[in-house]
């Protein structure tokens, strides 16, 4: 439920173009995790359901780039839990 800041505020604050921002808040919306009307302030606004989503998603696209850096390296499956294993702690 937080206030998201303005685009050209967050652009200024960052140091980056109003349209990245914009895009990037495009994305939210989309994605559901914000919501915004045209001349309105924009808020954050999700649910335990579309923050177990979307972190689902982005830890697959991780653990999918992992898993290929492992095989190129050559180790196997139970090398690499054991490698896993080993930095959980």
């Amino acid at each position: 439920g937080e206030q998201l800041p303005s685009v050209r505020s967050l652009a200024v604050e960052l140091a980056i173009n109003p349209n990245t921002i914009q895009k990037a808040y495009k994305m939210l919306e989309d994605d559901g995790l914000m919501e915004s009307h045209s001349g309105a302030k924009s808020y954050m606004c999700f649910d335990d359901t579309t923050v177990t989503s979307v972190r689902k998603q982005l830890l697959e696209s991780d653990a999918t780039a992992i898993i290929s850096s492992l095989k190129q390296m050559g180790l196997n499956k139970e090398e690499a839990l054991a490698l896993i294993e080993t930095h959980w702690e």
